[in-house]
Protein backbone atom coordinates (compact mmCIF):
# COMPACT_ATOMS: atom_id res chain seq x y z
CA UNK A 1 0.00 0.00 0.00
CA UNK A 2 1.54 3.35 -1.00
CA UNK A 3 2.27 5.88 1.72
CA UNK A 4 -0.06 8.89 1.85
CA UNK A 5 1.70 12.02 3.07
CA UNK A 6 -0.19 15.09 4.18
CA UNK A 7 0.92 18.50 2.80
CA UNK A 8 4.10 19.73 4.51
CA UNK A 9 4.04 22.17 7.41
CA UNK A 10 6.84 24.25 8.93
CA UNK A 11 8.99 22.72 11.67
CA UNK A 12 7.25 24.88 14.29
CA UNK A 13 3.65 24.17 13.19
CA UNK A 14 1.17 21.47 14.23
CA UNK A 15 0.48 18.80 11.61
CA UNK A 16 -2.83 16.98 11.34
CA UNK A 17 -3.02 13.37 10.17
CA UNK A 18 -6.65 14.06 9.20
CA UNK A 19 -7.80 11.41 11.67
CA UNK A 20 -8.15 13.34 14.92
CA UNK A 21 -4.47 12.78 15.71
CA UNK A 22 -1.95 15.62 15.50
CA UNK A 23 1.81 15.92 15.82
CA UNK A 24 4.16 18.77 16.53
CA UNK A 25 7.87 19.16 16.99
CA UNK A 26 8.33 20.84 20.35
CA UNK A 27 12.12 21.09 19.89
CA UNK A 28 14.67 20.74 17.09
CA UNK A 29 18.15 21.04 18.61
CA UNK A 30 21.75 20.67 17.51
CA UNK A 31 23.59 18.05 19.59
CA UNK A 32 26.71 15.92 19.51
CA UNK A 33 25.19 12.57 18.55
CA UNK A 34 26.14 9.51 20.61
CA UNK A 35 26.68 6.13 19.00
CA UNK A 36 25.97 3.04 21.10
CA UNK A 37 24.26 0.76 18.58
CA UNK A 38 25.69 -1.33 15.75
CA UNK A 39 26.66 0.74 12.71
CA UNK A 40 26.09 4.07 14.44
CA UNK A 41 28.68 6.83 14.01
CA UNK A 42 28.84 9.64 16.58
CA UNK A 43 28.96 13.20 15.33
CA UNK A 44 26.90 16.28 14.52
CA UNK A 45 23.21 15.55 14.95
CA UNK A 46 19.75 16.96 15.48
CA UNK A 47 17.58 15.97 18.43
CA UNK A 48 13.87 16.17 17.67
CA UNK A 49 11.16 16.13 20.32
CA UNK A 50 7.86 14.87 18.87
CA UNK A 51 4.53 15.38 20.61
CA UNK A 52 1.48 13.31 19.55
CA UNK A 53 -2.05 14.32 20.61
CA UNK A 54 -4.88 11.81 20.41
CA UNK A 55 -8.25 13.52 19.92
CA UNK A 56 -9.93 10.32 18.73
CA UNK A 57 -12.21 7.94 20.63
CA UNK A 58 -9.68 5.07 20.35
CA UNK A 59 -6.39 4.40 22.14
CA UNK A 60 -3.29 4.56 19.94
CA UNK A 61 -0.50 1.98 19.98
CA UNK A 62 2.61 4.18 20.13
CA UNK A 63 4.88 1.23 19.32
CA UNK A 64 3.89 1.84 15.69
CA UNK A 65 5.22 5.43 15.64
CA UNK A 66 7.99 5.98 13.09
CA UNK A 67 10.05 9.18 12.84
CA UNK A 68 12.37 9.68 9.85
CA UNK A 69 14.65 12.58 8.93
CA UNK A 70 16.14 13.61 5.59
CA UNK A 71 18.30 16.67 5.04
CA UNK A 72 20.02 18.80 2.44
CA UNK A 73 19.10 19.58 -1.16
CA UNK A 74 19.19 15.85 -2.02
CA UNK A 75 17.23 14.91 1.13
CA UNK A 76 19.80 12.36 2.27
CA UNK A 77 18.49 10.19 5.13
CA UNK A 78 19.62 11.10 8.64
CA UNK A 79 20.89 8.02 10.44
CA UNK A 80 19.24 7.33 13.83
CA UNK A 81 21.57 7.55 16.83
CA UNK A 82 21.35 6.27 20.42
CA UNK A 83 21.64 9.65 22.10
CA UNK A 84 21.83 11.95 23.85
CA UNK A 85 18.42 11.82 25.48
CA UNK A 86 16.63 9.42 23.13
CA UNK A 87 13.22 8.33 24.42
CA UNK A 88 11.06 6.74 21.74
CA UNK A 89 7.30 6.96 21.91
CA UNK A 90 5.90 3.67 23.23
CA UNK A 91 3.00 2.28 25.17
CA UNK A 92 -0.60 3.32 24.63
CA UNK A 93 -1.97 6.83 24.20
CA UNK A 94 -5.51 7.06 25.54
CA UNK A 95 -8.18 9.30 23.96
CA UNK A 96 -7.53 12.94 24.86
CA UNK A 97 -3.92 12.13 25.81
CA UNK A 98 -0.61 13.65 24.79
CA UNK A 99 2.70 11.77 24.53
CA UNK A 100 6.24 12.96 23.82
CA UNK A 101 9.24 11.15 22.35
CA UNK A 102 12.80 12.22 21.62
CA UNK A 103 14.77 11.09 18.55
CA UNK A 104 18.35 11.83 17.44
CA UNK A 105 19.58 11.69 13.84
CA UNK A 106 23.05 12.25 12.39
CA UNK A 107 22.76 15.37 10.22
CA UNK A 108 25.89 17.39 9.35
CA UNK A 109 25.59 21.14 10.06
CA UNK A 110 26.01 22.00 6.37
CA UNK A 111 22.89 19.97 5.45
CA UNK A 112 20.47 21.63 7.87
CA UNK A 113 19.28 24.36 5.51
CA UNK A 114 16.49 21.97 4.50
CA UNK A 115 15.29 19.26 6.86
CA UNK A 116 12.30 16.96 6.37
CA UNK A 117 10.85 15.20 9.41
CA UNK A 118 8.25 12.51 8.66
CA UNK A 119 6.06 11.15 11.44
CA UNK A 120 3.73 8.17 11.15
CA UNK A 121 1.68 6.61 13.94
CA UNK A 122 0.08 3.76 11.99
CA UNK A 123 1.10 2.25 8.63
CA UNK A 124 -2.48 2.43 7.29
CA UNK A 125 -2.92 6.12 8.22
CA UNK A 126 -1.40 9.16 6.47
CA UNK A 127 2.09 10.38 7.34
CA UNK A 128 2.77 14.01 8.27
CA UNK A 129 5.74 15.98 6.98
CA UNK A 130 7.51 18.88 8.64
CA UNK A 131 10.04 20.86 6.61
CA UNK A 132 12.31 23.83 6.96
CA UNK A 133 15.75 24.90 8.16
CA UNK A 134 16.95 23.24 11.37
CA UNK A 135 18.98 24.85 14.12
CA UNK A 136 22.56 25.50 12.98
CA UNK A 137 25.33 23.66 14.80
Amino acid sequence: MPETTMPPVALDETASFGTGVTARLTAVESVDGEADGPGEVAGPAVRITVEITNDTAEALDLHKVVVDVAAGADLAPGEPLSGPGVRWLDGTLEPGGVATGVYVFAVPADRRDLVHVKVSYDPVQPTVLFEGPATPA
